[in-house]
């Protein structure tokens, strides 16, 4: 336990003053422990509201996205809402990233005639089950009864 300043006063009343030297030492090693503690704290803060903006972020950009069955089958991949495009144009998202908190957008390939959409990242492939697709659509357009 750090002296207090009463005591210490106390003890040069008394003309202690060596003694009075040792608490007031104790006190500036306990002042400097404090700043290192405080530092560290202040550092973890920044650390912890960085981690919030990036869920704050993430859960922002994940609601522009619904889980769409382009092709009518088992294969699934987030699409873009219209009403949260701000622009961007139609993308399908992988799925399997989506749920690690990344966005990357699938690409198209042909493999022996038919047509699936890979992630670059995880390496997912999506089979559509067709020789051709369309380009990608707004998530509103795949959720929409057919006319």
């Amino acid at each position: 336990m750090l002296p207090r300043y009463k005591d210490i006063v106390e003890l040069l009343k008394k003309g202690s003053t060596l003694e009075a030297q040792e608490q007031i030492m104790s006190l500036r090693e306990g002042a400097l422990e404090l700043q290192e503690e405080n530092q560290e704290l202040k550092s973890r803060i920044r650390e912890l509201e960085g981690k919030l903006e990036a869920i704050d972020f993430w859960e922002n950009e994940k609601s522009r996205y619904y889980l769409v069955s382009p092709w009518r089958g088992p294969a699934q991949a987030y699409a873009l809402k219209k009403s949260e495009s701000e622009g961007e144009p139609p993308h399908l998202v992988c799925s399997n990233c989506f749920h690690q908190r990344q966005k990357v957008i699938l690409n198209p390939k042909n493999k022996d005639g038919w047509i699936y959409l890979t992630c670059p990242a995880c390496k997912a492939e999506i089979t559509t089950g067709l020789r051709g697709v369309r380009g990608p659509q707004y998530a509103e357009e795949y959720t929409a009864e057919p006319g």
